[in-house]
């Protein structure tokens, strides 16, 4: 989906997991990768409780998919 793209990578309010590696929300355009990959089945959305930038909209994707 990205391979070979430019992207836009957007920080969340943490810069680093607990296991040192980056976070950030992916865009390709204006196009959330992360809720693509939701919306097709291949992710899901599990957000650090302290990020609320996308929350609300990934884990309604995943409940609407879910049903």
């Amino acid at each position: 989906m990205i391979l070979n793209k430019k992207i836009k990578l957007e920080k969340g309010s943490e810069d680093f997991d607990k296991y040192c590696r980056y976070l950030r929300y992916v865009f390709l355009g204006k196009e959330n990768v992360g809720e693509k990959l939701i919306i097709e089945g291949l992710a899901v959305a599990r957000l650090d409780l302290k990020d609320e930038k996308y929350k609300n909209e990934l884990i309604e994707i995943e409940k609407s998919k879910r049903k």
